[in-house]
């Protein structure tokens, strides 16, 4: 995964890798100083998102909908190419629409 990064960095492309634990991390701390938005600023902005890990995290209802709000605010604007079998790792309708929608998988 590190090398898909590296090579979206040198092509160009702004970059930004992140584990999924430290993601829900940055967006929970973020709503309870109330710069929710900030935060999510930082997921939603890069050209290639990474997010490490996504199937060994299980979500609480909280964290799942931390990561539903950068992938829906992401969703239109950028492409998403999953790795994974997306079946397996998310665990609402809603995200896999959101997800799959404009992807190359």
């Amino acid at each position: 995964m590190i090398s898909i990064g590296m090579e979206a960095i040198v092509r160009g492309y702004q970059t930004y890798f992140v584990t999924a634990r430290d993601l829900v991390t940055q967006l929970r701390r973020g709503g309870q100083e109330g710069k929710l938005e900030k935060k999510l600023r930082v997921f939603v902005k890069p050209t290639v998102l990474m997010i490490d890990e996504m199937g060994y995290l299980k979500l609480d209802p909280n964290s799942a909908h931390c990561l539903f709000l950068v992938i829906t605010q992401r969703y239109e604007h950028i492409p998403t190419k999953s790795l994974g079998n997306g079946k397996k790792l998310w665990e609402t309708r809603a995200m896999l629409d959101r997800l799959l929608r404009h992807s190359i998988t």
